[in-house]
């Protein structure tokens, strides 16, 4: 669990509470920030947390594993030599795709 607040356009203390870590992008509307950590009521002690912020920005951990695995196959495809892990990590990821296709039940 993860201890948050969150705050207004303001700076003024909307709500607080822990929830646990995969939960925290759910925590903040709009126009509001989630800092990480004990509440402080010193403005100039409030840090954003910059590992959140990036966390919420990127695209879920799935999505980029697929974007790697898409890379090291193109690579692999036109020729490129890869390190023998990775050519196995393809062929057993392009397996699970092949047995589980987008779309099937």
């Amino acid at each position: 669990m993860i201890e948050y607040t969150v705050y207004n356009g303001d700076g003024r203390v909307v709500r607080s509470g822990t929830c646990p870590p995969e939960l925290l992008a759910n925590q903040a509307n709009q126009g509001e920030t989630v800092v990480l950590g004990l509440v402080t009521q010193e403005p100039e002690v409030r840090q954003v947390n910059y590992t959140y912020n990036r966390m919420i920005q990127y695209p879920p951990i799935g999505e980029q594993l697929d974007a790697i695995f898409k890379m090291a196959k193109a690579l692999s495809e036109q020729g490129i030599t890869l390190p023998e892990a990775t050519s196995t990590w393809i062929t057993n990821l392009q397996a699970v795709k092949d047995k589980y296709p987008k779309g099937g039940v």
